[in-house]
């Protein structure tokens, strides 16, 4: 954790500049207090394939930053952090926040800089008075019991401190999405498979988002498998590609990326209603191994 945080749980206390490394990957530390002081955040470096990531945490989320009315928040430093990250990463990074309320995947520094308004404020004074008019409804006494669990050394010993009924505490605003991607049903998806192979040349890319252990307990033949959580490593290409087929099981997973990538402007994303379920009820063949 952060070197300010008040909690006692952590073993190693992380600072501007620290980087903790596994083989070819490593993790910058970017100290970017506001929404609570010893907020990080972490970028993600793969020596081998030069792909960055951000992990945002709480201070730069999709559409939004993170909330400041928590005890010790500061609107002010929240800026200043915004804009260090702005300065130090580059437009192209693919950004991952702590948390999502409008079932989005990742985002981008440059999308967030186009389209998020607090992130584009560039106007000290004015972002202050945009945080202090968010209205998160006030800091709950179970929220502050929550603080004060996080920041025991055992946490089971600190279990009597929560209170309430256990409901969701939100750390930043949700964020309108279009559900204007385009799906196809499998009748129709299983045509454009068929002209996969004889229109090698148009950059179609087709993809089953699911694991890989259900990918390969029985699939749709001639997809490839990129898990939901990895989507996000594959952006470069993604983002090139003339349209993107995405499916799941059910097709619940594949409107998430479908969201996701169409609102980065990845061009011709389509989602298949019913995935490899509809599939095989359909009668379709099944690959599998």
């Amino acid at each position: 954790m952060g070197r300010h945080t008040e909690s006692a749980r952590p073993d190693r206390l992380l600072a501007q500049g620290d980087r903790i490394q596994f083989g070819t990957l490593s993790l910058l530390v970017i100290e970017s207090p506001g929404h609570t002081p010893d907020s990080i955040c972490l970028r993600f470096t793969d020596e081998s394939s030069q792909q960055d990531l951000l992990f945002t945490g709480d201070t730069l989320l999709i559409g939004s930053t993170g909330r400041t009315d928590f005890p010790a928040a500061d609107a002010g430093a929240l800026f200043d952090s915004l804009r260090r990250l702005e300065a130090m990463i580059r437009p192209e990074t693919c950004i991952l926040p702590g948390h999502d309320y409008s079932d989005l995947l990742f985002s981008s520094v440059a999308k967030e800089k186009q389209e998020n308004g607090q992130f584009r404020e560039a106007d000290r004074e004015a972002f202050i008075r945009i945080k202090d008019e968010e209205a998160f409804g006030g800091v709950s006494n179970e929220i502050r019991s929550i603080i004060r669990f996080n920041q025991e050394r055992e946490p089971e010993a600190a279990a009597a401190l929560v209170v309430g009924s256990g409901g969701v505490t939100t750390c930043g605003a949700s964020l309108p999405v279009s559900e204007r991607v385009p799906s196809i049903n499998v009748q129709k998806y299983a045509v454009k498979l068929e002209e996969k192979s004889t229109r090698a040349k148009v950059p179609v890319i087709f993809i089953d988002v699911r694991e890989p252990e259900e990918f390969q307990s029985g699939r749709i033949p001639k997809l490839e498998n990129i898990p939901l959580s990895e989507l996000v490593l594959h952006w470069s290409r993604l983002s090139r590609a003339g349209k993107v087929y995405l499916s799941c099981q059910g097709g619940r997973r594949s409107m998430l990326a479908a969201r996701t990538l169409d609102r980065l402007g990845v061009s011709g994303v389509v989602n298949v209603t019913g995935g490899f379920q509809a599939w095989q009820s359909a009668g379709f063949p099944v690959a599998k191994g």
